[in-house]
């Protein structure tokens, strides 16, 4: 697969730079609904808004579904917009990605810029060329996956996280921990993808508690801010694996949360991985340069402890639970097993596991994390 970066990444102190460079364009922020009147967001409006013409669009819902993305190209049509700033979670991001993706391909406007300015750290949306759109009448997430879609930048501020809540923060901090492990075994995974990958779940490890916890440095949340970018870069290039394929169908059936679906997936998607010997290598190598386990451990042994650190981290920023403590009725969640199974096959990050499962090894990992 190579590597390829297509966003150019800027931080906090390269922003008003970037905003100065923005003049006599109109500019179009794309954001979650609950941003509208944020402080910080009005701060980046009235930046941009001194030589430029500036229009907000909120109508953003989590897991965004088709007819919110068609309502949001007809308001692009009429503002015809130079400059998409999108600002917000993955949901919001991803809207502003599909309806960019799409105007574009009806022929407004082509020569749009946009910039992703995630205010969660978790998705890595803001420099990868997926994006997920929901059909709500055949509850399924449909994958758009070309290179157009990455944004040209990315702008990460860390501020936008300070006062992340802590369900936010664990849930996502889970998910972009998910990113960094399933690159670093997925089939796509080459020598740049591994360097990234262990970084990317280092910062997670190390920094992703204090970031829960009620008082998180400035330090812990740029750590995990810039490990969740940098997962994205990993996984764009490495693909994923069945805990994401999994992850979308559970988010679809239940309405779980994506991270905390991965947080609950991946200690079995370890298990069953480790099963190939690369992948088994690679976990453990991470669990002996994390010293999670000792450095003359076998493979198994060091992806054992990879397992329980994943399970202690995800315990410790509240995504510790199994589906029946989330209210799943049992009944409902053994009746969906079959289309969970099917729609996981179909997903855009099935093809990326290490290994190619059977239907029973599927529903085994769905039962163990009931």
């Amino acid at each position: 697969m190579g590597f390829r970066l297509k966003t150019e990444i800027s931080f906090r102190e390269d922003i008003p730079e970037r905003i100065a460079a923005i003049r006599d364009k109109k500019v179009w922020i794309v954001c979650d609904g609950f941003l509208n009147g944020n402080p910080l967001l009005e701060k980046y409006r009235k930046a941009l808004s001194i030589a430029n013409r500036v229009e907000v669009y909120s109508d953003i819902v989590p897991d965004p579904p088709l007819t919110k993305v068609i309502a949001g190209i007809r308001v692009f049509k009429q503002v015809r917009p130079d400059v998409i700033l999108a600002i917000g979670g993955g949901s919001a991001i991803d809207t502003a990605k599909l309806i960019n993706y799409f105007a574009h391909g009806l022929g407004y406007n082509r020569e749009t810029r946009f910039i992703a300015m995630p205010t969660t750290s978790g998705t890595g949306s803001e420099v990868t060329a997926f994006a997920v759109v929901t059909d709500t009448e055949t509850n399924t997430k449909i994958p758009v996956n070309d290179a157009v879609i990455a944004p040209d930048e990315a702008w990460l501020d860390e501020d936008f996280v300070m006062n992340c809540p802590k369900k936010v923060t664990g849930a996502s901090g889970m998910d972009a921990l998910t990113h960094a492990l399933e690159a670093m075994v997925a089939r796509g995974a080459n020598h740049f993808t591994d360097g990234i990958a262990d970084k990317a779940a280092c910062n997670v490890f190390h920094f992703l508690e204090e970031c829960y916890g009620d008082a998180p440095s400035r330090e812990a949340r740029i750590r995990v801010h810039t490990g969740s970018c940098i997962a994205g870069i990993a996984f764009q290039n490495a693909g994923l694996g069945i805990s994401h394929a999994l992850s979308h169908q559970l988010g679809s059936e239940f309405h779980l949360a994506h991270g905390l679906a991965n947080a609950i997936l991946l200690p079995e998607v370890i298990k069953y991985n480790s099963k190939d010997a690369a992948a088994a290598a690679k976990y453990a190598h991470f669990a002996r340069i994390m010293f999670f386990a000792p450095r003359e451990c076998t493979d198994a042994e060091g992806a054992e402890a990879l397992v329980r650190e994943v399970r202690r981290l995800a315990a410790n920023v509240g995504c510790g639970q199994k589906l029946h403590e989330l209210g799943i009725e049992q009944e409902k969640y053994i009746a969906a097993i079959p289309t969970i199974i099917k729609k996981a096959q179909k997903d855009f990050t099935y093809p990326g596991n290490p290994i190619e499962p059977e239907v029973e090894d599927l529903v085994r990992i769905l039962l163990a994390i009931y």
